[in-house]
């Protein structure tokens, strides 16, 4: 890969949030009119600034069901089939998400294959 000159690498201080901006920034230079959804809850004083800093505007869609103490996947799927074309979601995994619940690996599987299904209008 080296020799054929397309590996990039990129390097921040800061960590997560570092780059995660890094991330952020490309991805509006990529799809400028798009917007992202974030999970609520979140940690809102992080998560958003790095997009909203980047110029996305941010929404949310829903993560946790608290009566059970779990992800809430139907939820989240539907939402992001009501979100415009050119949504970018953030899906968090457990240390970004302030509920302490992550998705069980077959979630991950299942909701990347119910989300692929979810376009526009397809709630």
């Amino acid at each position: 890969m080296i020799g054929s000159g397309r590996l990039v690498t990129a390097q921040a201080l800061g960590g997560t949030g570092a780059l995660n901006r890094i991330g952020a920034d490309f991805l509006k230079r990529s799809i400028r009119d798009a917007q992202v959804l974030i999970s609520e809850p979140s940690w809102r004083d992080t998560t958003a600034p790095l997009f909203e800093g980047a110029g996305f505007k941010v929404a949310s869609y829903p993560y946790y069901d608290a009566p059970s103490h779990a992800p809430e996947l139907r939820r989240h799927v539907r939402r992001a089939a009501r979100a415009p074309a050119r949504t970018i979601i953030a899906l968090q995994r457990l240390l970004p998400q302030p509920t302490g619940v992550d998705m069980s690996h077959e979630q991950w599987r299942g909701g990347g294959a119910d989300l692929q299904g979810a376009g526009p209008g397809a709630a």
